[in-house]
């Protein structure tokens, strides 16, 4: 069992680190605690290997889901994780807009909000390329 779990695992941080595994940091310290470990090792290292979605439309989901619940830190990290598996930032706001018709518009403000406030950051950064 403990080389699948380690396969698993593998799987899991390979992929985090191609969605920037900066957006799921508190998950990866130190191996994650209990509950952190479970998160990286059955959704990114189980769910997220599942054929029949590519990883940008599992992401569009997460997104889509996160605004609905109103869950704003995972809504923040999956935002950026969207990015960076080739979701552009229009893409992204017409999902936020389709959840206000599910959702709510309150759901749908706050998420939008989220999507600046990222917008923002990045303009805010510094260009790596120098």
């Amino acid at each position: 069992m403990a080389a699948f779990d380690d396969a698993r695992r593998r799987r899991a941080l390979e992929l985090l680190a191609e969605l920037g595994e900066g957006s799921f940091a508190a998950l990866l310290q130190d191996g994650g605690d209990a509950l952190g470990g479970l998160v990286v090792d059955v959704v990114f290292g189980e769910i997220y290997q599942r054929p029949g979605l590519a990883l940008r439309d599992r992401e569009l989901a997460a997104v889509a889901a996160l605004a609905a619940l109103g869950r704003e830190p995972q809504l923040d990290a999956h935002l950026r994780a969207a990015q960076a598996a080739g979701v552009t930032r229009e893409e992204l706001g017409e999902v936020i807009v389709q959840t206000a018709v599910f959702a709510g518009f309150p759901a749908a403000l706050n998420a939008m909000r989220r999507l600046a406030a990222l917008d923002a950051d990045q303009a805010a950064a510094p260009d790596p390329s120098g």
